[in-house]
């Protein structure tokens, strides 16, 4: 298993198909515009370093291998989403993170195996965290994901 292109191959997915939700959810609500994201990092939040209004932060934090048989594993990893939002108003920024949060779970619903980087994905827990810091707020998803190696 090679983990640094299943970590590029994931934030290849994210970076490619969130768009597309995004888009989908600004048509069927117009009152405000949601942007995407301007920056995807594979890395911890830095909302000092990163001056950036919406970043898209995602953390592998822990692997587990498992045998199968004498040719294939089974390998799930555990991955943290976290979605910064800051630079507008706070009502709008509320909005803005409940539509990611809409966003990412349509989007892994519907393309459940990431387009073939897994065999599948399950959402344990989705998190609103309305301050992290004055005027910054953001999003925490908890995502598991399997794929038979």
């Amino acid at each position: 298993m090679d983990f640094e292109q299943f970590i590029t191959d994931v934030k290849s997915f994210f970076s490619t198909n969130l768009p597309t939700y995004i888009a989908a959810i600004n048509a069927v609500k117009e009152d405000i515009e949601v942007p995407n994201p301007n920056k995807y990092e594979v890395d911890l939040p830095d909302t000092f370093q990163n001056s950036e209004a919406i970043v898209f932060y995602i953390l592998p934090f822990d692997y587990n291998v498992q045998e199968l048989s004498n040719e294939s594993d089974n390998f799930m990893s555990n991955l943290k989403i976290i979605v910064t939002f800051k630079g507008d108003t706070s009502a709008n920024l509320y909005k803005i993170a409940h539509r990611y949060l809409n966003a990412i779970y349509l989007l892994l619903n519907e393309k459940n195996d990431m387009d073939g980087t897994v065999d599948w994905t399950e959402i344990q827990g989705m998190h609103y965290e309305s301050e992290i810091q004055q005027g910054i707020k953001s999003i925490e998803l908890n995502i598991v994901t399997n794929v038979e190696v």
